[in-house]
């Protein structure tokens, strides 16, 4: 009898994990495993300052810098501080277009174009700032190999060929959000430490 409850358990158990691995990918992440994490309430935060680390990796080299980034809605203001910048570097603009000022020099450019000339990464601007919060891009849903963490948060998934993990998250006052990310894609990588959140409450407050 024992041997026979067992065996049912464990016919249960690979029935379950078949299932969740045939399954289909929902456009809208929802799945919600205790009342921890919001992904509504972390998708409204149109607002905020992320403070922090940037490393990266290409066949070309690598680098780090201070990472600094200001969102009003579809509007960021990046500020890079790094040796490999020869000082700084800001990135400003929306999805459609985007600026880069290095010293006296001002180049305007797509934003996955510009992101390569700052820092030899083809990093998709207008995705990134939806990942740096935890979610996937809205404006491209195709997403794979989705993992979550037991609070419901997201552990990492797959969107327009970046393979992006949350390594960590961080308690913040506007709920659950990333302190450590790596995105990889093909022989680039990118890792992300935030150290800090902040919400500012008026689009003027974004530089």
């Amino acid at each position: 009898m024992h041997i026979k409850k067992h065996f049912h358990r464990l016919l249960l158990i690979t029935i379950s994990i078949f299932a969740n691995g045939c399954s289909t990918v929902p456009t809208n992440i929802q799945k919600q495993t205790n009342n921890t994490y919001n992904a509504d309430q972390i998708s409204r935060i149109g607002h905020w300052q992320a403070k922090g680390k940037l490393g990266f990796k290409s066949p070309d080299g690598g680098g780090s810098a201070s990472l600094i980034w200001l969102q009003a809605n579809e509007n960021y203001h990046i500020t890079l501080r790094g040796p490999f910048l020869a000082g700084t570097a800001v990135i400003s603009g929306d999805h459609h277009m985007a600026a880069l000022q290095q010293g006296d020099a001002l180049t305007r450019l797509p934003p996955s174009q510009l992101t390569n000339k700052a820092i030899g990464l083809p990093i998709p601007i207008d995705q990134l700032h939806y990942w740096l919060k935890g979610l996937p891009a809205p404006q491209n849903d195709q997403i794979s190999e989705v993992r979550y963490h037991l609070d419901g948060s997201l552990a990492g998934f797959v969107q327009s060929q970046w393979h992006l993990s949350f390594l960590s998250y961080q308690d913040t006052k506007k709920g659950r959000l990333p302190r450590k990310i790596s995105a990889e894609k093909g022989e680039l990588n990118l890792k992300l430490v935030i150290a800090k959140w902040n919400f500012p409450e008026r689009e003027k407050d974004v530089k």
